[in-house]
């Protein structure tokens, strides 16, 4: 398991998602999961808190208010040390084409709103362990 720079065993996953709604749901399948998890609302907080935190996971919210998780998942993959952390997109629409955008943007996975709390909950699970090993 990873240890971040806080010294946690727990793994930590940046939340970048500028909902409250959505970033309260996120929060209550990572207590499940005893994961720690910390949030950025816009593109710049994600820049700052993926350097600061090196999370373990990162969930992408593909739109917003300064920028698009396109974007932020680029400028992500360009920090050393995080050029592999997982990273899994969230939209609202998905299409095949936008699926082969993401892919080549970076992302690890994706998944359309509203998303499936159970198989959200396993795919989190799947690639927490993908980097524990």
């Amino acid at each position: 398991m990873n240890t971040n720079v806080t010294g946690e065993q727990r793994p930590t996953v940046l939340i970048v998602e500028d909902s409250d709604l959505q970033n309260r749901m996120y929060q209550a399948i990572f207590r499940q999961l005893d994961i720690r998890s910390v949030r950025a609302g816009t593109k710049r907080e994600a820049l700052a808190l993926a350097r600061q935190t090196m999370p373990a996971l990162i969930i992408m919210d593909i739109n917003l208010p300064d920028g698009t998780g396109i974007e932020a998942t680029r400028e992500i993959r360009a920090i050393e040390g995080l050029d592999k952390v997982p990273i899994i997109a969230v939209t609202t629409r998905l299409s095949t084409n936008q699926e082969s955008t993401l892919r080549e943007a970076g992302f690890t996975e994706f998944r359309s709103k509203p998303i499936d709390v159970a198989d959200f909950g396993d795919l989190v699970k799947r690639q927490l362990a993908g980097v524990a090993t």
